[in-house]
């Protein structure tokens, strides 16, 4: 059985009078554990894609199943239980609280799951920072951190709730060549531990780095050999 299962998933959006097709009948699946980009132009609708997936958008039509569950019927809030149980976020933008230390920022999630214990909340922050080699910057704002320590306090944020998927759009965008190659490195290491990665990007040497690249073109889905 798939993690991740669409059927002919379809998104339309209307500015005025006109209809935009932003998604036509994607299917696709992702087993547990894969390593997969998504690729295409600015546009192309991989974001909108990733968007649904990540349970942060509803398709127009179609299914989306998870683990085997529908998942595309349900309502906004039980949306948000899925994502804070099941699913890890990692922006271009970090998105990190600035005037709140790393260790602050990856127990954020951590917040909203009922029945955690503040001290274990904060013990396994420390173990994500500790993952991604950021034990030695706990104590540190963003603006104290370089451009790649903070995607790794994002990353470290997105696993804090042991997600059985982790969304990655755009992760090395606002990073040199050289800082972005050891973040890709660190998704490797990542997927090699088991967590499946879904990672969306233009480029298409970033792309390279997945098992399996599915191109976004038009709002159409296909897979590249």
């Amino acid at each position: 059985m798939a993690l991740i299962e669409t059927q002919a998933l379809c998104k339309t959006f209307t500015r005025g009078e006109e209809t935009i097709h932003a998604l036509r009948s994607v299917s696709l699946s992702v087993e547990t554990g894969e390593f997969i980009s998504i690729i295409g132009p600015s546009g192309s609708g991989k974001s909108t894609l990733m968007y649904i997936l990540g349970l942060l958008d509803k398709p127009s039509s179609g299914a989306y199943l998870l683990g085997g569950a529908r998942v595309d019927n349900l309502t906004d809030i039980e949306r948000a239980k899925v994502r804070n149980k099941r699913i890890g976020f990692v922006f271009q933008g970090f998105h990190l609280l600035p005037r709140e230390d790393s260790l602050r920022n990856v127990m954020l999630p951590l917040v909203y799951s009922p029945g955690i214990s503040s001290q274990v909340a904060r013990d396994t922050a420390e173990g994500c920072l500790r993952r991604v080699g950021l034990q030695d910057r706990m104590n540190h704002r963003p603006n104290e951190l370089s451009g790649g320590q903070r995607q790794r306090v994002a990353i470290a944020r997105a696993l804090v709730n042991n997600p059985s998927i982790v969304f990655a759009d755009e992760p090395t965008g606002n990073l040199d060549s050289k800082t972005g190659a050891g973040i890709l490195s660190l998704f490797q290491e990542l997927h090699t531990s088991g967590v499946t990665i879904v990672l969306v990007t233009h480029d298409p040497q970033i792309a390279a780095r997945a098992e399996r690249r599915i191109r976004v073109q038009d709002g159409v889905a296909s897979e590249e050999s």
